[in-house]
Order: structure tokens, then sequence, then C-alpha cells
């Protein structure tokens, strides 16, 4: 069967009625073909073009095409196809999936001294109210800690601790498990009628998207059958765990994640929800963590917690567009239909057949590429991967260049600019030519020239570029070592320390220091003190009751006895009736009073004197 190849640049109309660009035909091909049916009807002969198309690439097909109208004249009207190649995508199916939060710690220890109350062992819950497991709180104890700074020496101490796990922020990931990928090409018809009759070009066929299993590669359309003869390309992801935030798109790689079923304490997602709860597995947690006594008394404790990826987020962590920056352009997570759609930044050329009716003359058109200048470096960035930053000026269409190395020629790379005009346009390359020590600096030569110029041979541009370079990552220290800070040291000379450890309740638990001791010793002397001096007081006012009751005895008898004195000496000396005797008492002689005084005296006498000897035996 012979083969035709036929090439022509664009015609005038079509430049004028198409606003898009047509690539240059890369190793087209055109040809006939016979197709006999073995039904016995009548040979089909067929027109074929064989050719490839690169990402973002349009591919142009003039077609005169012969039709009957309505009243039956056979008419021939200009149509343009043009096809695009929009993208090149894998799609990933969830594999398992699950929710997990970057968790925070707080620990609160003590160590129990021997002796007093038994305030930790084996039993204490030292979470108290916190739900084990299921918000994350878990309880650890240990026996045979220090002694130092407790009265006992005798025995061993005991540590207990909560060790509460809290949610670092209010943010929730998700982790996702892909493996092999769904390869989908997706190019992009549109048909136009740009027959010279109408005064502008008319929509037959309007985006028209074909998303291509490149495994299977067949496409079909009432005037043309498309065959795409390229094999699936390698995954851009490996298979694995990645994660993101729940709320968002995005998908992060660079760090190891659990599986479904696993609680690797070293492993991103040990805090895991599922319910509406926040979960971890209480046994890993407590093999993770290690509380060591310096001094039991005062309680200082020095904490150990061995574990990952918590109090902070993983800064790591890098978006998979970044971390692949060679090979993807971006990714989208859709939690919707379970799935990871990761977009090529690059793709090989794709070999496409189109097969024609034999009535459709098929000609290919294409615009002519052109380029200015152009500048742009070369970096390494910290994974060693090799970039070609570039910028070609006022340019448009098919750029091709090369990197030499030593004069010869080590990396050829092709840049397409999508523009009908010449404009600026950026893109990085991914090379792997190294870079040359030029005086005291590291360059490499760099050529580029525009494809598809007709007959005109253009001589390339060459450039010394610089080459910059970023230097390896460091590793990270592990943060697994958490000091404890124990609660603030009391002051003795704080009234609050007086206040707190003036309390009873406060020498049976288990946990005096230094300080607490000191308080207790001086509390109980002055207690002491303030009660011996209230019983002295007690007692010398019991003294003083037993005086005035003394007092007022001896003041009556007194009184007593002086009347009976005053009555014995008028019956004996008067001879007045009872009813005068105070009469009589006034109106005694001299004589008569001055012996009542006398016995008066006497009698008062021997009262004091009793009443003295009762204040001395009190």
């Amino acid at each position: 069967m012979p083969v035709l190849i036929s090439l022509l640049l664009l015609l005038p109309v079509v430049a004028s009625s198409f606003p898009g660009r047509c690539s240059h035909p890369s190793g087209t091909m055109q040809g006939e073909i016979e197709l006999d049916n073995q039904s016995g009807s009548d040979p089909i002969t067929r027109t074929v073009i064989s050719s490839s198309i690169a990402l973002q690439e349009t591919l142009c097909y003039r077609i005169l095409n012969e039709y009957t109208d309505h009243t039956g004249r056979t008419k021939t009207r200009e149509l343009l196809y043009t096809l695009d190649y929009d993208s090149l995508k894998h799609v990933y199916n969830y594999k398992n999936q699950y929710n997990f939060k970057i968790p925070q710690t707080k620990i609160s220890c003590w160590c129990d001294c021997p002796g007093g109350s038994n305030q930790c062992d084996s039993n204490t819950d030292s979470c108290g109210l916190y739900n084990h497991g299921s918000n994350g709180c878990v309880n650890w104890y240990a026996d045979g800690q220090t002694l130092d700074g407790c009265i006992w020496v005798t025995g061993a101490g005991q540590t207990c601790c909560s060790v509460n796990i809290e949610p670092f922020n209010a943010y929730t990931y998700k982790a996702v498990e892909i493996s092999s990928p769904i390869t989908r090409a997706q190019l992009r018809l549109n048909v136009w009628d740009v027959s010279s009759t109408l005064s502008k070009p008319k929509h037959l066929k309007e985006n028209v998207v074909y998303n291509i299993d490149l495994d299977t590669g067949t496409t079909a359309d009432e005037m043309v059958t498309l065959n795409i003869a390229t094999s699936s390309t390698a995954s851009l992801l490996p298979a694995g765990w990645y994660f993101g935030s729940i709320s968002g798109s995005e998908l992060r790689t660079n760090v190891k994640i659990n599986g479904l079923n696993e609680w690797n304490m070293n492993k991103l997602g040990w805090y895991k929800v599922q319910d509406g709860y926040d979960t971890i597995r209480e046994s890993t947690v407590r093999e993770a963590f290690v509380a060591s006594t310096e001094n039991c008394g005062e309680n200082k404790l020095k904490t150990n917690f061995a574990a990952a990826y918590y109090n902070r987020f993983p800064e790591e962590a890098e978006h998979v567009s970044t971390f692949l920056y060679s090979k993807v352009g971006h990714v989208v997570r859709n939690d919707s239909a379970r799935q990871v759609i990761a977009f090529h930044r690059s793709s090989p050329r794709l070999e496409i057949k189109l097969t024609f009716r034999k009535d459709n003359k098929v000609s290919m058109i294409y615009d002519k590429s052109e380029m200015a200048d152009f500048t742009g470096l070369i970096f390494l960035d910290k994974f060693s991967n090799r970039y070609l930053n570039i910028t070609v000026m006022q340019a448009a269409g098919s750029i091709v260049g090369n990197i030499k190395f030593q004069g010869y020629e080590r990396d050829s790379f092709y840049i397409y600019v999508k523009s009908k005009k010449p404009t600026n346009h950026n893109a990085i390359v991914r090379i792997s030519s190294a870079c040359e020590q030029v005086g005291d600096l590291k360059k490499a030569e760099t050529c580029l020239k525009p494809l598809g110029t007709g007959e005109v041979v253009v001589k390339p541009k060459c450039y010394w570029l610089i080459c910059t370079e970023k230097k390896n990552e460091k590793f990270i220290a592990p943060e697994d070592v958490v000091e404890y800070t124990p609660e603030e040291q009391d002051d003795i000379l704080s009234l609050a320390t007086w206040t707190k450890y003036m309390n009873p309740a406060k020498w049976f638990d288990g946990k005096t220091g230094i300080v607490e001791w000191v308080v207790i010793i001086i509390f109980v002397i002055v207690l002491s003190a303030v009660i011996a001096v209230l019983l002295k007081i007690l007692k010398m006012f019991g003294c003083l009751f037993k005086c005035m009751k003394c007092l007022g005895v001896c003041r009556k008898r007194s009184k007593d006895r002086y009347e009976k004195s005053n009555f014995f000496n008028w019956g004996a000396g008067d001879n007045m009736t009872m009813v005068d005797v105070s009469s009589n008492f006034k109106h005694k002689d001299m004589k008569d009073n001055s012996s009542s005084s006398s016995s008066s005296s006497s009698s008062k006498s021997s009262i004091c004197k009793e009443m003295k000897t009762s204040i001395d035996r009190v």
C-alpha cells in the first residue's frame, strides 16, 4: 500500500478564523487502507493518519467533506478538526483510610515516700475522671523509686503518673492508602466549519472530551476513529500511605504513616479518630513512657516519652506535588469518590492514529514556531533533583533545546508555548547533566531554537547558565526526652506555703518534703506553746474565781459575827426591849462603845486570818 506524506502550511483562511495554535505535526504519515468485508459487500477504503502529540499540544486536520444538502445537490464544506492533549492523569482508588489527629501530651507525676498513708500503688487511678483509651489518658505506675528526700529510709518509693494524650490543635487529618492506578489521557476534540462562505467559524462539535484509558486506547466519532498506541505510563505515586487535612484536597508525603490497624508510636497516625472518639492503644503508650525519680521527697522526676509526631505538626511532611515536583503537576484528593487524582507535569508523546472515511480529503496544518531569546538557571534541590528553570522570550509554538557537557549533548528537552501570538513563557525541565566549573562558578552550556520554521534553517541560541544548589537536609534530632517540670518549689517565707502545710491532712499524703517538715515542726512547737499559755490562763481564772467565792463567804461570816456580838452585848448591859435595840445601840455610853469596838476588832481579825489561810492554800 503506498504511503503519502502530506505537510501543508497553515492556510490563511484557517489562520484568520481559528483562535488557537496548531502544533508541528512531528513524525506524521498519511496513507490509505482498503477494508474487505467477508460477507461479500463492497470494500471500504479509509484514510489513515499516524502522528504523535505532546502534552498541551494541539493537532489540526483540514478536511474537505462532501455532503448532500436538502435539495439533493452534492456540496463540499471545509472542516477543521482540532485535537488537544489536555492532561495525563493517574486515578488511584482508596485501598484503606482512617482519620487521625496530631496529639500532645500532658503529664502529671508524683512520688510517694514510704510511711504515712499510701497515696500511690498499682491500683491508683491517676487519670481521675478521664475515660481510659477513649480520649487518651493512661495510668502509669512504677515501684522501687529512690528514697532521696524521704524521712523514712527503709522500703522504696513509688511513682504514679497520668499520661494524658490530647489533640494538639483543632484539625483532623485523613490518611489514605493507594496502590496501582488507572492511567487516563484526556483529549479534547473540536470540529469547526471554516468554509469560506461563512462569515465566522461555526462550531459543529465543541469541547468533546475523551478520557481514554491508555490500556485500551480507542474511542470513536462518526467521522473519525482515534487510536492511542502508547502504553500506560509508570505510576507517579508509589503505593503506600499518604495524608492531608480532612477539610481540603491536599495530599502529603515524606513521613512514615501507620497502617489501618497499626499503632507504631514512631509513625504518624497513632492517635486515631473513629466514630467521633479519639482512640489510642493504652499498652503502646504505657510502653513508650517511663519516669525516673531524682528526689522523691521534693517530687523531682524526669520523664521520657519514646514517641514521634506529637506536640507539633510534622513540618517535614511535604505536598506530593512539591516532593515529586519533576513528575507531578498537582494532586487532588476526592474523599467522596474515594480517589486520588495525580496530574502529570510532563508526558511522553502519544502515538495516535486517526482513521477517516475515504470521501474525506485530509491535510494536516500547523503554525510556525518562533523564539526571540531566552534566559534561565539550573538548580539542584535538597533531594538532589536537577532542574532547568528557563524563560523563553517572545516565543510561540514548539521550542527544542539541549544541554552540553564538555562539548557533547547530554540532555535534550522540548518546550511548548501554547499561544497564538509570541509571548514570554516560563518552564521547568528536569535534567540529568552535571554542571561544569567555569572560573569561580558552576555553569552549563544550554542551547535552544524554534521548531517548524519551514525551509529556513535557524541557528540555535546558546548561553552558559549559572548552576545553584541546596544542600541535603540534615537529620532531625529525636524529641523523645520530655523534661517533667514539678510544681513550683515552696518558699518557706511565703504565707501560702504556711497556709498549705498547716493543714494536718497534708501531713499524711506520703509526699513530705524538707520545707513541709520545717513548717510542721515549727507549727507543732508554736501550737504547743499556745496551748500551754492557754492552760495557764485558764488555771489563773480558776484561782481567781475561787478567791472571789472565798471573799464573799468571808464577808458574810464577818457580818454575821458582828451582828451576833452586838446582840449579846446588848442583852447583858441594859434593861430595854428588843424593839429598841437600835435605839439602845445609838445611845450607849462611851464605855459600852469602847467595849463593843474591842470585841468587833477581835472578831474581824480572826476572820481575816482565816481568809488569808484559805488564799494561801489555793
